[in-house]
């Protein structure tokens, strides 16, 4: 049947409707079918975006160009800004296709979402460059305050947005993702502490997404940072470019070797995956020459994440380590291998008369133990309590002009700090139970040996002021922790800020016997990539510090 032109006309208007309809819900950016907003309204005075999953147009100056770096895209910035001083005026966008330049004006269409906490544009499928070669805004130098939220929210309120610092002093250096940290030099802070009752807001975060990869020690000063605020990993970080011109100050090594005391020097060194693998000679290398340059061969040494015991004994025959050492390590049921373990020298212990792995259980339904551990059978219902049991150690030490102590030694790994599937669980639970179980160890030897000598060490992942450690000190245990000057009482870094992980704490019967506690400095202070592979040096052997303590047994 032949069509009326009436019937085409209705066809032909349906036709077209129906292509308009699909090319918006398909690609609204073919019509117009979003509303514009400016930058600062696009990120609101939250720490998310009110226009989230929305399509949407605005206009900016391209403030950093990392479409060629890891950041893949670029920073925009409102170069008058919207007057709010609590909406940032710059935003990250998600684009590594279409070319910009810094200092080109344009104009897109894109959407909005909160990529783990940064607010982007990633669906930015119009890009018009409108102008070329304008003048950036003004960074804005950083002064964030201590207190944690009130820093939250002053660096939310510059996300994007080029910032700067003058002069940083250095906190935490390079670590393993190239990243450092400090804080504005005129503040004269040298460190950020976990336990600071104000909070660590000051800490300003550098990264190497924009191409800037720079090798610092703690103590040196950076002057003349400068690039866009960004948002990774739960913290806001400076951008600088790879071309960025930078000034940096050395300010000498921060390392303190111990001193060769005429006593019993005691250790705990958490080795950091030391495992028979591809650089385990490297491993070797850096551990003796630790042991060796910065600890002055300790009479023992407690070791934390050591795979298995021939790792320590050829640890012990490796070059400069001149003292003769034994190794103890019972292998844990702990899932990824790793065990505590001791090193003794021969010439301070004169036999070894005890040595078991202590195994406990637990009904918390965390998910966090090893599951099963062969050499311990737990109650229905229960599991193991540690993934690394305790060492439990006695000693003869060889004292002077042919005296001998009688030593105990437990040595420790607790639970992490770590939050992980299946539960997501809080972690800290276990540890308190880990540490009220060591702490009736002690009880159970005191019991068995009166006013027995009992040293309880170790890396028990948590600080100073946890219930973790108070679990400890309630049955009378002396805290070696706060023994050690304010300034170096840290053995870890994590995230800029300087902690306590590692632990010794005496029975009271060695308290006439105490004579010093240290921390010897020679691992998280220092950049990763400049030392990790180098042999000849054990800066960089581990993330953790050394905590040793001298007994005047």
């Amino acid at each position: 049947m032949k069509m009326t032109q009436k019937q085409i006309r209705r066809l032909l208007t349906l036709y077209i409707l129906t292509t308009l309809g699909f090319l918006v819900i398909m690609s609204p950016t073919l019509v117009h079918a979003y509303t514009f907003y400016r930058i600062g309204d696009i990120q609101g005075d939250g720490f998310e975006s009110p226009h989230q999953y929305t399509y949407l147009e605005t206009t900016g100056i391209v403030t950093a160009d990392y479409q060629g770096e890891n950041k893949k895209g670029f920073f925009l910035q409102d170069s008058e800004g919207d007057g709010n001083p609590d909406t940032s005026d710059g935003i990250f966008v998600y684009n590594r296709w279409t070319d910009v330049n810094v200092g080109d004006e344009i104009y897109l269409v894109g959407k909005v979402k909160e990529y783990y906490g940064l607010t982007e544009v990633y669906y930015a499928r119009t890009i018009t460059i409108l102008s070329s070669d304008n003048p950036l805004p003004d960074a804005v130098e950083l002064n964030p305050p201590r207190r944690d939220y009130a820093s939250d929210a002053y660096y939310e309120s510059l996300e994007g947005m080029l910032v700067s610092v003058s002069d940083m002093k250095v906190v935490a250096g390079t670590d393993r993702f190239n990243e450092f940290a400090g804080v504005v030099e005129d503040l004269n802070v040298e460190r950020v502490f976990q336990d600071d009752p104000v909070g660590t807001g000051e800490l300003i975060f550098v990264d190497d997404e924009g191409g800037c990869r720079l090798e610092v020690e703690s103590g040196w000063v950076v002057k003349g940072l400068y690039g866009p605020l960004d948002y990774t990993y739960d913290e806001y970080k400076i951008q600088p470019a790879r071309n960025i011109e930078l000034e940096v100050i050395e300010q000498g090594h921060n390392l303190k070797p111990a001193k060769d005391y005429k006593a019993l020097t005691i250790a705990t060194y958490n080795m950091y995956n030391f495992f028979d693998d591809y650089y385990v000679a490297t491993d070797f290398a850096k551990h003796a020459h630790a042991i060796h340059d910065f600890l002055g061969e300790p009479d023992l040494i407690a070791v934390q994440e050591v795979e298995k015991i021939e790792l320590l004994q050829q640890l012990a025959a490796t070059w400069p380590i001149e003292a003769e050492y034994e190794a103890i390590l019972i292998d844990g049921p702990d899932v990824r291998g790793i065990n505590v373990g001791l090193l003794y020298r021969t010439d301070r212990v004169g036999s070894v008369n005890y040595a078991e792995a202590r195994q406990y259980h637990t009904y918390l339904n965390d998910g966090y133990g090893p599951g099963t551990d062969p050499n311990y059978v737990c109650p229905e219902g229960a599991n193991p309590l540690f993934s690394r049991p305790p060492l439990v150690v006695n000693l003869e030490i060889l004292g002077k002009k042919g005296s001998t102590s009688d030593l105990w030694l437990i040595i420790n790994h607790f639970k992490s700090k770590g939050v992980y599937e299946p539960y997501y669980a809080d972690p800290e639970p276990r540890r308190i139970e880990q540490a009220e179980w060591v702490s009736s160890l002690v009880d159970e030897i005191d019991d068995g040996h009166p006013d027995a000598k009992v040293v309880v060490i170790g890396d028990l992942n948590d600080f100073v002021d946890s219930a973790t450690l108070a679990a400890l000190t309630v049955g009378g245990l002396n805290h070696l922790n706060y023994e050690v000057e304010k300034e170096d009482r840290y053995t870890y870094i994590y995230r800029g800020v300087s902690e306590c992980l590692d632990h010794i704490l005496l029975t009271p019967s060695l308290k006439k016997a105490f004579h010093k506690a240290m921390v010897i400095h020679f691992n998280p202070d220092f950049p990763y990539w400049t030392y990790v592979y180098d042999r000849n040096t054990g800066i960089r052997s581990s993330d953790h510090d050394v905590l040793m303590c001298v007994l005047e047994i």
